[in-house]
């Protein structure tokens, strides 16, 4: 029988199938249903998957829920009740919104034509840890998870052990103290969208200096040595309010909140780079001790802070470790791969062979026939043209991208997680010094400074960017300093004058690829296998630009 794992009703759900220890297929509604961190029950990506995979849903024998919907109400209305009647509001919001449907799955189950499956569920970081250790292939590791809450817990450490098919929980921290929850509320302070406005402040972070630090850290969060936090909830009024931020932090910072429409200024990138700060010395600390405390030198990170590749890398350069896994789908769509690994363990009463419940990739979600993207085409009335063989296929993409053009590059199934890794991906040329602008304000309709992540083979890895020796980042979770031999320094940059104009800042050069280097000179890096299809597609670039006569020269420096 197939376990099916669901993450839903507070954002990135997602569907995950699994049988007998094998990782079948997993995919985000939002792939789906085209609603950005769409938190809905995951009707969608629950069918296609069983369709894709021909398993009638009389098979699923099991389904399992990434948290404990009653647990997680418990929470909610004792925050509410300690500061009542102050809270009424959020009493009277809380039961309009919240979704009953967690409570009565199995109701809603039945209407999808589910034939009485078991019901499970486990709590959020159980499942959030699942879906790192034993996809790491690790016999033994510390684990970390970080994210706004779950039930009750913001924080994790544990011990997993593959032997005894376990995970210890070490250490835990406690709603309202949440790291991932001071980031959240001062990127709604920036004026970004909390749940998908993160990555926006990691990026703009290098824009800036972070003197709001030593302020934050004073007033609004205490940072301790093991890692853990303790917000100022007067500062922070999210645990009873309908608010993340109170109107005092405007006092104490001393410019107002930003408008989501305002333009960004010195102050904004200064606050992004405070938050950026404090973030990863609270992750570096938390990594610190989850190596302490569990005697491991490796080590899994899940949960939604784990998609913070900067303070990742600072954790790896920082670290001895001997080794990182990061589940590329780190956020709440990860709960259900980390369920349905839970609820098949449950299952099973063999020792877990090594193989078992590896992630080979992130390419778990669906992919289409000849027929069907041809059906597609039509519809839109777009213009194609077949290419039968694959190396056709390199050559006449890699002359597109060689020549200025931006390509939509679509093969495969799709990846599992919020980041391009080649199968849905938009790809241009690095050397372009105008890419990264005409992508973001052109194609993707999104603020001008956000940066783009480069993809390189495997082998070249270290030729390009400062990365440790032999490590691979097949998932974009790292960031690395562009290699010095690739950097173009101008006056203007080397001094970072951040009074300049901010998308003036944007368009400098700073290296031989442009279109991939941060202000930081740091880029978010991809690396591919030579014999992966997008592999092929570096390779053939490689052989008809000047990147390949470029990396020659400097060789011969």
């Amino acid at each position: 029988m197939y376990t099916l794992g669901i993450s839903a009703y507070y954002h990135d759900s997602a569907a995950c199938i699994i049988k007998d220890g094998a990782i079948l297929g997993a995919i985000s509604e939002e792939r789906l249903s085209r609603k950005k961190g769409d938190s809905e029950f995951p009707e969608k990506a629950t069918r296609s998957l069983l369709k894709f995979h021909n398993i009638p849903m009389e098979e699923v024998g099991t389904v399992a829920y990434y948290e404990n919907p009653l647990s997680k109400v418990g929470r909610i209305l004792s925050s509410i009740y300690s500061e009542s009647p102050r809270s009424l509001r959020t009493a009277l919001d809380f039961s309009q919104e919240f979704n009953l449907e967690q409570l009565f799955l199995g109701r809603k189950l039945k209407e999808l034509g589910f034939k009485n499956p078991k019901i499970v569920r486990y709590r959020h970081h159980q499942s959030h840890a699942a879906s790192a250790f034993f996809p790491s292939g690790f016999e033994r590791s510390a684990i970390l998870t970080i994210d706004g809450v779950g039930e009750s817990q913001t924080t994790s450490i544990s011990y997993g052990d593959r032997s005894t098919r376990q995970m210890s929980l070490k250490r835990s921290l406690i709603f309202p103290n949440s790291i991932g929850l001071f980031y959240a509320a001062l990127t709604s302070y920036l004026g970004f969208k909390v749940n998908s406005g993160e990555y926006k402040v990691m990026g703009l972070a290098p824009y800036g200096n972070p003197i709001f630090a030593e302020i934050l850290e004073r007033d609004v969060i205490k940072i301790f040595d093991d890692g853990s936090v303790e917000l100022n909830l007067k500062m922070l009024p999210f645990a009873t309010q309908r608010v993340m931020y109170a109107n005092r932090l405007e006092e104490l910072l001393g410019f107002r909140a930003r408008n989501s429409e305002s333009e960004i200024n010195q102050q904004h990138c200064d606050l992004a780079s405070s938050i950026q700060f404090l973030l990863e010395k609270a992750i570096i600390r938390l990594a610190k001790t989850s190596v302490k405390v569990t005697g491991e030198k490796r080590l899994c990170m899940a949960g939604g802070v784990a998609l913070n590749c900067v303070a990742n890398s600072k954790v790896l350069d920082q670290m001895e470790i001997s080794e990182v896994f990061i589940q590329p789908a780190a956020g709440d769509a990860g709960g259900a791969l980390g369920c349905a690994i839970l609820a098949d363990l449950d299952q099973q009463s063999e020792p877990i062979e090594s193989k078992r419940y590896l992630f080979r990739d992130a390419f778990l979600g669906l992919s289409y026939t000849d027929k069907e993207i041809e059906t597609a085409i039509d519809k839109f009335g777009l213009v194609f043209s077949r290419v039968e063989k694959d190396l056709e296929l390199f050559n006449q993409v890699s002359g597109f991208l060689a020549n200025g053009e931006v390509v939509g590059w679509f093969s495969g199934r799709s990846e599992f997680g919020p980041r391009s890794l080649g199968s849905r991906s938009i790809l241009g040329d690095p050397r372009s010094a105008e890419m990264q602008s005409r992508m973001n304000l052109k194609i993707k309709f999104r603020e001008s400074f956000r940066p783009f992540a480069p993809v390189v083979l495997e082998e070249h890895l270290t030729n390009w960017f400062d990365a440790p020796k032999g490590f691979l980042s097949p998932y974009m979770l790292f960031t690395f300093p562009v290699s010095t031999k690739h950097r173009i320094f101008t006056e203007t940059n080397q001094k970072l004058n951040k009074k300049q104009d901010l998308y003036q800042i944007v368009n400098e050069i700073r290296s031989t690829i442009p279109a991939v280097t941060h202000i930081d000179y740091s880029a978010r890096v991809q690396t591919v296998n030579r014999d992966s299809r997008l592999g092929n597609l570096l390779f053939a670039f490689k052989n008809k630009t000047e990147v390949n006569r470029l990396w020659n020269h400097l060789e011969m420096q």
